[in-house]
C-alpha cells in the first residue's frame, strides 16, 4: 500500500470534508424545498433515543462487517489491508450508493479509492466481483429457504405473485452462472456467457 505524503494526505482531507459539506448542504437544500418533506420533523421528533442508538450501532457493525469481507478476500491476493482502511472502503460503498440510482456509484468509488492506495485496478475489481457472486447465490440460496418454508403462506395471502419471485431467482442464478463461467478458463463456453451478460 502506498502512503502518501503528510501534505497531500491533508489536501485530500480538506478536499473530502469540503465534498461532504457541500453534498449534505445540497441535499438538506433540496429537502427543504421539497414541501412534501415537511411532515419529517414530527416524526423525528418521536423517535426513541434507544432506538437510535441501536440503529446507529446496526450500521457500524455492517460497515466492519462489509470491511472485514473486503480485507478477507483481498488477501489472497497478497495485499493487506488495515482495519481503518477496511472500514473506510466500506463506509466510500455505502455513501456512494446512497447518492446513485439503483447503488450504481460505490462499487466504482471503491476501487478508485483502493487503486489510490496503491491497489491495482484488475484485483480491486475481482474483489468486488467475488463479493458481488458471493452475495448473488446467498441471496438466492436464502430465498430458496424461505420459499420453502413460508412460501406457502405468502402465496396463499398473494395469490398470482408466484412467477415474479420465480423468474427473479431464475434470472439471477442465470446472471451469477454467466459471470462464474466468464471468469472461468473454460474457454469452448466463454463466448456464450460474455454474450449473455453482453445482452443484460
Amino acid at each position: 500500500m502506498n502512503n502518501p505524503s503528510p501534505e497531500k494526505n491533508k489536501r485530500r482531507i480538506i478536499f473530502n470534508v469540503i465534498y461532504i459539506l457541500f453534498t449534505i448542504a445540497l441535499l438538506a437544500g433540496i429537502g427543504l424545498l421539497d414541501d412534501s418533506l415537511g411532515n419529517i420533523f414530527p416524526v423525528l421528533q418521536s423517535l426513541l433515543l434507544p432506538f437510535l442508538l441501536a440503529a446507529l450501532l446496526f450500521a457500524i457493525s455492517q460497515w466492519v462487517l462489509d470491511g472485514w469481507i473486503s480485507k478477507y478476500i483481498i488477501g489472497f491476493m497478497g495485499i493487506k489491508l488495515s482495519w481503518w482502511q477496511a472500514i473506510k472502503l466500506s463506509i466510500i460503498g455505502h455513501y456512494y450508493n446512497a447518492l446513485t440510482p439503483f447503488d450504481s456509484g460505490g462499487q466504482p468509488m471503491q476501487i478508485i479509492y483502493m487503486h489510490r492506495e496503491g491497489v491495482p485496478a484488475g484485483k480491486s475489481t475481482a474483489t468486488f466481483s467475488m463479493r458481488c457472486i458471493s452475495f448473488q447465490i446467498s441471496l438466492a440460496l436464502m430465498f430458496a429457504v424461505s420459499l420453502v418454508c413460508a412460501g406457502a403462506q405468502y402465496f396463499q395471502d398473494q395469490p398470482g405473485m408466484l412467477a415474479f419471485p420465480i423468474i427473479g431467482l431464475a434470472a439471477n442464478a442465470l446472471l451469477t452462472i454467466a459471470v462464474l463461467i466468464a471468469v472461468s478458463d473454460h474457454f469452448r463456453v466463454r463466448p456464450a456467457a460474455c454474450m449473455v451478460l453482453a445482452w443484460v
